[in-house]
């Protein structure tokens, strides 16, 4: 019983030493953005009317830095903020995506890097 531990082990050990140099180095994208913002080539690809599962993928969740949902005569909203990597000043800094849930899924009805807040 040890034995045929032992030796599991010991085959499992080599293969991950086989298998690991076998993997693909994956390039980073031209266009790669520093992680947690938004680069002007995504922000360009976001518009209303766009799921916020694209927004979110696009936008990149390390990018996000607050959200909050409410509601108001019976509708259902929703709000993410994410950072830019290059805003043009202090009031372009922060992409501000709303959604409201339409047939079932969320869709952005704004898209803007200079929204006031919500009241």
């Amino acid at each position: 019983m040890i034995t045929r531990a032992i030796i599991s082990g010991a085959v499992l050990t080599g293969l991950a030493a086989v298998a690991a140099p076998l993997t693909p180095a994956v390039a980073a994208p031209a266009d790669a953005r520093p992680t947690g913002c938004v680069s002007k080539v995504e922000y360009a690809h976001l518009a209303n009317g766009q799921r916020l599962s694209y927004v979110r993928a696009t936008a990149g969740d390390d990018a996000q830095s607050g959200w909050r949902r409410w509601s108001s005569t019976a509708g259902a909203y929703q709000e993410r903020l994410y950072q830019m990597c290059t805003p043009t000043d202090n009031a372009h800094a922060t992409l501000t995506t709303r959604f409201m849930n339409y047939q079932g899924a969320w869709r952005a009805y704004i898209v803007d890097t200079h929204v006031g807040p919500e009241d």
